[in-house]
């Protein structure tokens, strides 16, 4: 199958691959940079978060408030990321990417916060 396929572009086009996705890897690249970048970022709000429930003295306890911040956050930002690439419209491998990237930040910060 892989030999008829390049006999057949050899063929038709002169090339043993045919490179048709090329262009849709280079589509919006310095976009999904930067909003990748942003959504690696705003996991850093986390971080106070974490430092005011360390102590787990007063009002402000990891085990009542603190998974109830957290939980809510955590479903805010997972939300708004897993649906910004189709409001975009970016090309399919963009969305790939950032979502397999998404869910490998988000299980970082979920981790983070419960260990």
């Amino acid at each position: 199958m892989v030999l008829t396929t390049m006999l057949r572009n050899m063929t038709e086009t002169g090339y043993p691959l045919q490179l048709k996705q090329w262009g849709l890897f280079k589509e919006k690249v310095f976009e999904l940079g930067a909003v990748d970048g942003a959504m690696v970022g705003s996991t850093l709000l986390l971080l106070p978060l974490q430092k005011l429930f360390l102590h787990d003295k007063g009002p402000f306890r990891w085990s009542k408030l603190g998974i109830v911040i957290q939980s809510l956050y955590q479903i805010f930002w997972l939300t708004f990321w897993v649906t910004y690439p189709f409001v975009r419209d970016w090309s399919w491998t963009a969305q790939v990417f950032f979502t397999l990237h998404l869910l490998a930040i988000f299980m970082k910060m979920h981790s983070y916060a419960y260990v």
